[in-house]
């Protein structure tokens, strides 16, 4: 097995809201900078110089929007 990454927690304040819905969310991810679906590439161009940070529930919109049906839910 080959390791291409490696997880640690940072020592910084972790973002409470998410930059697209406003809601406060326990998870959020960095928006990615592009995904691949059915051979196609598609890239998101971050027009600020902020970190975007997205919840699952603005993220599946996102894709829904791109036409990719998926179901991402968050557990506790």
């Amino acid at each position: 097995m080959k390791i291409i990454e490696q997880q640690y927690k940072l020592n910084e304040p972790a973002p409470t809201q998410c930059s697209y819905c406003d809601e406060e969310k326990n998870f959020l991810m960095v928006k990615p900078v592009a995904m691949a679906f059915n051979g196609e590439v598609h890239a998101n161009v971050n027009m600020t110089n902020s970190t975007k940070w997205i919840c699952l529930e603005c993220l599946t919109m996102d894709l829904d929007a791109m036409g990719h049906s998926v179901d991402i839910q968050e557990y506790e």
